[in-house]
């Protein structure tokens, strides 16, 4: 039955798996505080930050059951997953995590089919892990909001999942299916208020995995090299465009690039009077319209490419 119905199965499966592990995973997190603190009305509130096996573990049981999860999805992920835990539970140096980062990269490059950019092999490696290890920190930055990375991450899934499917590629698009459902479950846990936190055990490696997908569906979406290096930026847009906003600010200010400020765009729509609610809603409202715009773009270039085989 699950064969019958792949995008189905995979959102329920992985929707229930990811629903289900969180009580128990903010119980875990408060036991071996692993935790975030964040300022109430009157006294500091203590989150649990553990949502990262609940959201692996939903992803990739939904996508395992089916047959659809490929090694390469597997030890990246799990890889950053788990210096993520550490990260949040004693602290790791920037040289740490970035070689932890780096490190998944390289094994999803090695293990994966293979990223096409330029045509040219070591180049598009070096591309593709440049990119891997910047979504991980660029969705990593937008981690700052009650719900802001949940629902910008079930968005890109959820778009990624759709343009795969319209060009026929159901491995893919369960994938991102998969990813899109755990995060929904989580989202119900963890917009605010929220009761527990992604913490960088999850934002890391969801955030490499949404760019390994979009460099994935880029390749059979588009038809042009521009195409393909600008739909994966289009797509990501809020995690991309963040990013860029923060470097540019810290530079122009005179501070370190990985000093931690509230110069995120969250953080400055926060300071403009909208509540938290509202500026997370706002963020998906923004990358809503970018996703639709890269989707459009893979439907024309497909449309496209049929008239020049016809024509």
């Amino acid at each position: 039955m699950p064969s019958q119905y792949p995008l189905l199965w995979a959102v329920i499966i992985s929707a229930s798996s990811a629903a289900a592990a969180m009580p128990v995973l903010k119980r875990l997190a408060l036991v071996f505080g692993i935790t975030a603190s964040r300022a109430g009305d009157n006294t500091p509130a203590v989150v649990p930050a553990l949502g990262s096996p609940g959201i692996i573990a939903g992803f990739m049981l939904g996508a395992g059951v089916l047959g659809m999860l490929p090694l390469w999805v597997v030890i990246g992920p799990v890889l950053l997953s788990v210096a993520g835990v550490i990260d949040d539970a004693i602290i790791l140096t920037p040289v740490q995590k970035i070689t932890a980062e780096l490190i998944a990269a390289l094994a999803i490059i090695m293990l994966g089919p293979g990223f096409l950019i330029t045509g040219v092999p070591p180049l598009d490696g070096a591309i593709a892990g440049l990119w891997l290890v910047g979504m991980a920190n660029a969705f990593n930055l937008i981690d700052g909001l009650d719900g802001l990375a949940a629902g910008v991450g079930i968005i890109v899934a959820a778009a990624l999942s759709v343009a795969a499917a319209m060009h026929s590629q159901i491995l893919l698009s369960v994938q991102a299916a998969a990813l899109a459902s755990a995060l929904a479950a989580f989202l119900v846990f963890n917009f605010s208020p929220a009761s527990i936190f992604m913490g960088d055990s999850s934002a890391l490696p969801i955030g490499m995995l949404l760019g390994a997908f979009a460099l994935r569906a880029a390749q059979f979406a588009t038809s042009s090299q521009l195409t393909q290096v600008v739909f994966p930026i289009i797509v990501m847009m809020v995690p991309v465009l963040d990013t860029v906003v923060v470097i540019v600010s810290r530079i122009a200010t005179g501070h370190p690039i990985s000093r931690r400020n509230l110069d995120h765009a969250h953080d400055r729509l926060l300071m403009l009077g909208l509540s938290p609610r509202s500026t997370a809603m706002a963020c998906w409202a923004v990358e809503f319209v970018f996703a639709f715009c890269a989707l459009m773009m893979s439907l024309m270039d497909g449309v496209g490419r049929g008239l020049s085989l016809h024509g």
